[in-house]
C-alpha cells in the first residue's frame, strides 16, 4: 500500500486518538467563539465547549441538517470573515436553494489537497497514471478536488470534464489512460459510446482504477460497469 503522509497514515492508534481529542476540542471552541450559529445550537441545548472533551461526547451535539444550512444562505456556517475566502464551492442546487462552501487557501492548498492525496495514494494512482478527469468543473466540488488529489501525487491530469463522448473514448485508448473519474452513467455512456465505434473497452482501454460519484448507482449499475473493463479496482 502507497502512503501520501506515512507519518499521519501510520500512527499509532493511541495516538491518533489523542490527535483527535486534542482537535475535537479545539474545534468546537472556535465554532463556538466564533459562528452565531454554533453558539445559538450550544447555548439552546445548555452545552457549552467544555462537555466536549472527545470523540466521544459528539454524541452530544444536536445534528446540523441540510434545511438548516439552506436557512443560513448565501454564508452558512463561516468561520472566517469574507475577505479571507480563496475559492467557493457549492451544491447544484436541484432540491432546494444551493448551499454554498467557502475555503481558505489554508483549506484549499494544505487540507484539501492532504486529504484527496490519501485517497489517491490509497488507490495506488501516482507517478506515470494519466488521469481521465470526467467531473464537472464550476462551482461544484468534484472536478476541482479530483484535481487537486491528481496533482497532489503527481500523477497526469487529463482535465476533459463530461461531454466530447465521442473524442473521449478515442483519448481513453490513445493515451492509455490508467485512472477513469466519472459518475456512473457517464461511464456507461462511454461504454456504450466505445462499442458503437468498434472499441473494446476491455481490452483497448488500460484503465486500472475508476471512481464514480456524484449520484446514486444500483448495484447492477456497478456489475455491469465492471463486467465491461478491464480487471480493476472500483472504488465507489
Amino acid at each position: 500500500m502507497k502512503f501520501f503522509n506515512e507519518k499521519a497514515e501510520t500512527m499509532p492508534l493511541s495516538e491518533l486518538k489523542a490527535l483527535q481529542n486534542h482537535r475535537i476540542k479545539e474545534t468546537v471552541e472556535r465554532c463556538y467563539n466564533t459562528i452565531p450559529y454554533y453558539r445559538e445550537l450550544f447555548d439552546k441545548t445548555g452545552l457549552k465547549p467544555k462537555h466536549i472533551q472527545n470523540t466521544e461526547d459528539l454524541i452530544h451535539v444536536p445534528t446540523t441538517e441540510k434545511k438548516d444550512l439552506r436557512a443560513l444562505y448565501p454564508f452558512p456556517v463561516l468561520g472566517f470573515e469574507p475577505q479571507e475566502i480563496f475559492r467557493f464551492a457549492a451544491t447544484t442546487g436541484t432540491t432546494g436553494t444551493p448551499i454554498t462552501i467557502g475555503f481558505t487557501r489554508k483549506d484549499w492548498f494544505e487540507t484539501l489537497r492532504e486529504q484527496m492525496g490519501r485517497l489517491f495514494a490509497m488507490w495506488d494512482i501516482g507517478v506515470g497514471d494519466i488521469v481521465y478527469q470526467g467531473y464537472g468543473l464550476g462551482l461544484w466540488m468534484g472536478g476541482p478536488s479530483m484535481e487537486l488529489g491528481t496533482e497532489a501525487v503527481r500523477a497526469t491530469l487529463f482535465p476533459a470534464g463530461p461531454g466530447r463522448s465521442h473524442a473521449a473514448v478515442e483519448w481513453l485508448r490513445d493515451l492509455d489512460m490508467t485512472v477513469l473519474l466519472c459518475s456512473p452513467s457517464y461511464a456507461l455512456h462511454l461504454i456504450r459510446t466505445a462499442k458503437m465505434k468498434g472499441i473494446n473497452p476491455s481490452s483497448d482501454w488500460k484503465i486500472k482504477v475508476t471512481m464514480f460519484g456524484g449520484e446514486k448507482a444500483s448495484t447492477e449499475i456497478r456489475r455491469k460497469i465492471e463486467n465491461e473493463l478491464p480487471e480493476l479496482d472500483l472504488c465507489k
